[in-house]
């Protein structure tokens, strides 16, 4: 399953998933819709019970697009880019409550990306969402050394 909020991404998206399904014989379905609606819905596209999510939200803060570089801040859909400038962690705060919601099963894995600017921030409020006592959570660092990706182990119900 993938989740996509624009359409132009799930349309790119869609071509990948066609080219994996033609090199691999898998299929992914892609959905269309917004992750906090999700998170406020009774009902939704995901099925509850996954073993895995990986996401790669927007993590830049606004006020950090005066340092990118101009072939980014033209090429890139600014969507997919910014955070909230009031939350910037909050596409982290509803992956954290997708979790607590049952769509990640015990046992499964959320992995995501982050802005080292916010990670230990981030790291808490997942695990205060979750649970503490429901996860292992941990911070992980990329190639440059910065603090740049969440693991968080799913355990069980709180």
């Amino acid at each position: 399953y993938a989740l996509e909020l624009s359409e132009e991404a799930l349309q790119v998206a869609a071509r990948n998933f066609d080219t994996l399904r033609a090199a691999t014989g898998r299929s992914v379905q892609l959905y269309r819709d917004d992750l906090f609606r999700l998170v406020e819905s009774t009902e939704g596209a995901l099925p509850r019970g996954l073993d895995l999510i990986v996401s790669n939200p927007p993590y830049i803060h606004p006020e950090e697009a005066a340092a990118m570089s101009p072939q980014v801040l033209e090429h890139e859909p600014h969507l997919a880019l910014f955070a909230p400038e009031t939350s910037p962690i909050a596409y982290y705060l509803a992956l954290a409550r997708l979790v607590q919601q049952g769509y990640l099963r015990p046992g499964g894995s959320l992995w995501v990306e982050l802005n080292p600017r916010y990670a230990e921030e981030t790291l808490e409020a997942m695990r205060r969402i979750v649970g503490p006592e429901a996860c292992t959570a941990e911070l992980l660092r990329d190639l440059s050394g910065k603090l740049r990706f969440v693991h968080l182990r799913y355990s069980s119900q709180p």
